[in-house]
């Protein structure tokens, strides 16, 4: 019952974050955000212009413990005394995630490594939970759930470890010589593996609360 109500809380707040800040993006720059090369913190930028700044990063952060809280009561009562691990890692997840979207980067090696940090916890998670299923300490959710939880962490190494990394700094020219101006390429690697991020653990929050109910 409780994990039900926390999937239904979480599934609602974020689409109307999603919903709202998707609007507002488009009401102040008259196009929607590119996820190929912007960052989710370009996202929730315009909030500041529309004076919704302070609700926006309260309902992110309402989000983010309905999804620590749900993934709690879903593993719970199954890591045994391996769970504080798996607490570990998630509260990373999220605190990683919710400085991803509010953190300005004015001073790059901060941003690094946090992006170090929010691309890398993720892939920790799903791989203990991957690992979990399959040395059957999840003893109570199905086996398909070890190989969901597999194929995400298969494809967050291949997030990490993309090589268009070596170059995730480089910008585009444009202009002339003269005047010549730079500019983010159109699939800039880091704005893209930060949105992928999210869109897997969203993911794991879907099938995980899946495989609790069968």
């Amino acid at each position: 019952m409780i994990a039900q109500a926390l999937f239904t809380l979480f599934i609602i707040t974020t689409g109307i974050l999603i919903w709202l800040a998707i609007s507002d993006y488009k009401l102040i720059h008259k196009r929607h955000l590119n996820p190929l090369n912007e960052f989710p913190y370009e996202w929730f930028k315009v909030q500041q212009e529309t004076g919704k700044y302070n609700f926006f990063r309260g309902l992110l952060l309402a989000i983010l413990l309905i999804y620590f809280a749900l993934m709690i009561a879903i593993f719970q009562d199954q890591l045994g005394h391996l769970f504080f691990f798996f607490v570990v890692i998630l509260t990373f997840v999220v605190a990683s995630t919710y400085f991803i979207f509010f953190l300005d980067p004015r001073r790059i090696e901060i941003f690094i490594y946090l992006n170090v940090i929010f691309l890398v916890s993720p892939l920790m998670l799903f791989a203990w939970l991957s690992y979990g299923q399959y040395a059957s300490l999840l003893m109570i959710l199905p086996s398909w759930f070890g190989l969901v939880s597999l194929a995400l962490t298969m494809i967050q190494i291949l997030i990490v470890f993309n090589p268009r990394f070596k170059q995730w700094s480089q910008l585009e020219k444009a202009g002339s010589n003269e005047k010549p101006l730079y500019r983010r390429p159109e699939r800039f690697v880091l704005a893209y593996s930060q949105w992928l991020t999210l869109i897997n653990l969203i993911v794991l929050v879907i099938v995980s609360y899946i495989a609790s109910l069968t």
